[in-house]
């Protein structure tokens, strides 16, 4: 069984890691995939079509997302990886949740933290 100890360390590195990645963020865009899901993004706020409007080779999910994120928070560099960054944390967060259901808790803690 996993103490709390191992849990709340876990949670820790977690929000340091977020933190982390915040501070990435300020620096400015780096990278490919994010440049090519803000040109779908941008798209699609300006009344564009996916695929159609602009070379999109993602699923069209992420993009209507970043979009909804966009319009709600304007557009600048924070809001254009706020997205990717919540959406990581969130996926980790639902695997670690998902392993510690079967049982496999300290597989998933390693696990999660090197996503």
């Amino acid at each position: 069984m996993v103490s709390y100890l191992m849990v709340a360390s876990f949670m820790v590195l977690m929000i340091l890691g977020f933190i982390f990645r915040i501070f990435i963020a300020l620096s400015g865009l780096h990278g490919s995939d994010i440049l090519f899901h803000l040109s779908g993004a941008f798209t699609v706020l300006d009344g564009g079509l996916l695929y159609r409007d602009v070379h999109y080779v993602y699923p069209p999910l992420y993009a209507y997302l970043q979009a909804g994120v966009i319009a709600l928070f304007g557009r600048n560099v924070l809001v254009y990886k706020f997205w990717p960054i919540v959406s990581d944390f969130l996926v980790a967060l639902v695997l670690y949740f998902f392993f510690k259901v079967r049982g496999e808790e300290r597989v998933v803690c390693v696990g999660c933290l090197s996503f």
